[in-house]
């Protein structure tokens, strides 16, 4: 089975203004890791990462065989609480990055998303 990734762009006047990024777990059967979320910091502050991702996890979810989103962090990055009001949970710290950051962990299911639109 081919890896076919999940790309979605934002443009703003020409310009890629925020993206999101994931792709198949190779390991993990039904599961997708969301490997980039970036927002340009002229439109940080106006809810588009959460669009982004709320997109993402619809377009994810939409396929059967996807039962499951998992995403890691840095603690420079600080984004439990983030990803957290988007419905990501079994936060934990996985290992550390080769600068000595911690590596955290989250995810979020489909029977996740159905708790929390029903």
């Amino acid at each position: 089975e081919k890896n076919k990734g999940i790309c979605l762009v934002v443009e703003k006047e020409n310009e890629i203004g925020g993206m999101i990024i994931g792709r198949k777990n190779k390991v993990t059967k039904n599961c997708v890791t969301l490997s980039a979320l970036l927002v340009g910091d002229d439109l940080r502050g106006q809810g588009l990462a959460k669009k982004l991702a709320e997109m993402f996890m619809k377009k994810v979810f939409t396929r059967e065989e996807n039962l499951k989103i998992e995403l890691h962090f840095r603690d420079s990055n600080n984004l439990q609480n983030f990803y957290e009001k988007l419905g990501f949970e079994k936060h934990c710290v996985c290992g550390k990055y080769k600068n000595g950051e911690k590596k955290h962990y989250m995810e979020i299911s489909r029977d996740d998303i159905m708790k929390t639109n029903h």
